[in-house]
């Protein structure tokens, strides 16, 4: 990195209206791990492109390297004036004031930027990890319910309100193992997702992840049943479900959702395998030998399964 970023300088010395080169001495020095002299760069070439985001943004990330988290926060402020459609910087400006022990405002800081583009994949589990570290899994709950409405491709935004909710039946009961009698508070809350939204598949995925987590594995597997039925080409719902019912030692409605795997993935040796495992724990050793010998001629060249 600090070969190539002498290259870079040269090159900036030759062009001094090349802002890419400037702000290049300046990445490859943070990535050498040469943070002061990355600092000096960045400050630099700041004054030179003052509206340049990506310059700006770095001055900001050499700052916070070199220890100066309160001074990288205001840089970083600065740069996002500069790009209002990015949001990375509001996640960082989070990550520092959540180091600089300001746990709230770091939570406020994640929801401004999912309010701001609430279909960015990065921000709600970064969101979630936050809130839980600071107690204000509420504040979590309620931006990513809010989010939601008008964002419901996003997976993400469903994935991190199941885990929101496990996290707070986890820190409200912690010593209760998942299962029928655990907490699972926000059962409710995603079933009403599930109903309101009866055709997203990231709705149900979310219901099916946290019913599982949280050991309500009855509904667990019904609701992989609904994913599969109405995305039938989606082989997760059908594993889940599969793997559910093995843990269950229902190996009988195990076979059939392998079964039903096998033939939607017929190009894939797993089910088989899977399939012959199920076989092996009922001693039933002639198919189980069949399967792995189908899943070997699938797969000759793979040593895992040979």
């Amino acid at each position: 990195y600090s070969e190539a970023a002498e290259q870079y300088r040269l090159v900036a010395k030759a062009k001094p209206e090349d802002a890419g080169s400037a702000g290049n001495v300046g990445r490859l020095l943070l990535l050498a791990e040469k943070n002061d002299d990355a600092l000096k760069e960045y400050k630099s070439a700041a004054k030179a492109f003052p509206k340049d985001f990506s310059i700006q943004n770095g001055l900001a990330k050499a700052l916070a390297a070199t220890g100066d988290k309160a001074g990288a926060i205001e840089a970083y402020r600065a740069a996002g004036k500069l790009n209002p459609a990015d949001v990375s910087w509001m996640r960082e400006v989070g990550k520092l004031q959540d180091e600089l022990g300001k746990g709230p405002e770091a939570v406020k800081a994640l929801m401004a930027a999912l309010d701001k583009s609430p279909n960015d994949q990065i921000t709600p589990p970064e969101l979630v990890r936050l809130a839980d570290k600071n107690n204000q899994l509420d504040w979590a709950v309620d931006s990513l319910m809010k989010a939601i409405p008008d964002n419901q491709n996003n997976p993400n935004l469903f994935t991190s309100l199941a885990n929101a909710y496990e996290r707070k039946d986890v820190k409200r009961a912690p010593e209760v193992l998942p299962g029928p009698n655990a907490p699972a508070d926000g059962m409710q809350a995603l079933k009403d997702l599930t109903k309101k939204y009866p055709n997203n598949i990231n709705a149900l995925k979310a219901l099916g992840q946290y019913a599982r987590n949280r050991g309500r594995l009855s509904e667990a597997v019904e609701t992989y049943r609904r994913i599969s039925e109405k995305s039938p080409g989606d082989p997760s719902a059908l594993t889940a479900v599969a793997e559910i019912l093995e843990e269950q030692k229902d190996y009988a409605g195990a076979e059939r959702a392998y079964r039903d795997l096998a033939k939607q993935q017929q190009w894939s040796p797993m089910p088989r395998i899977r399939l012959g495992e199920i076989y092996e724990k009922q001693n039933r050793f002639i198919e189980a030998r069949a399967e792995f010998e189908q899943a070997s001629r699938m797969s000759q060249n793979d040593p895992v399964v040979q």
